[in-house]
């Protein structure tokens, strides 16, 4: 009889622990996860096997305050001059910031939309509306986009503003390991909404400062 008193008493201790670890486990699965960092990491990235394909991973990068994805929509391959980034900047833009556009590339970007995202709340989302989007001219080694924009980047500087619009045309390049890039970007001075006076160019000049 006392052997059986202390097998069950034994089982007892077994199920309350058993039962303290399945609160445990339970706790965790709801428990509040830090959010990943979303300036890093490409699983949204798609291999721009296609010139639209690009725009696609632009704007999604933008979406997600994602820099790397962002920056894999351009040619890097510095060592290489002629396949190197090229940006032609608004007429207001190297009117009023000169020395800043004289030689704009990957570098140049790169520190211009990490200062851009670091200003966006997490809580915010950036958005790119293409307007009057044109068909792209293709040829075998590159394709030309031309599009109205407004972008939206919700800062938390007041003092520069949110929205800006124009036209920009990206000439796409397409390269031997089989893959699209943005490798020339034009922004043009274009009236797209009565409200909205600055363009793209003025929004890399503001945050690159």
């Amino acid at each position: 009889m006392k052997n059986f008193e202390k097998l069950m008493v034994y089982v007892s201790k077994v199920m309350i622990s058993l039962f303290i670890l399945l609160v445990m486990a339970s706790c965790d699965i709801f428990t509040t996860r830090s959010p990943e960092n979303p300036n890093t990491g490409n699983t949204n990235f798609l291999p721009p096997t296609e010139p639209s394909i690009v725009l696609l991973n632009l704007v999604t990068a933008l979406e997600e305050k994602n820099i790397d994805n962002y920056m894999n929509c351009f040619h890097s391959f510095t060592d290489e001059s002629e396949y190197n980034l090229e940006f032609t900047a608004s007429a207001e833009a190297t009117t009023q910031f000169p020395s800043i556009f004289i030689n704009w590339g990957v570098s140049e970007e790169r520190r211009s939309f990490s200062a851009i995202l670091a200003a966006v709340s997490t809580d915010r989302t950036p958005e790119l509306k293409w307007i009057n989007r044109k068909p792209f001219q293709e040829t075998a080694d590159s394709a030309v986009f031309t599009s109205d924009y407004i972008i939206n980047i919700p800062g938390n500087d007041n003092t520069i503003p949110h929205e800006f619009a124009g036209r920009l045309q990206f000439t796409m390049t397409f390269r031997e390991n089989g893959l699209w890039y943005i490798s020339r970007w034009v922004d043009f001075n274009i009236t797209v909404s009565d409200s909205i006076k600055n363009t793209w160019s003025m929004l890399k000049a503001y945050y690159y400062n």
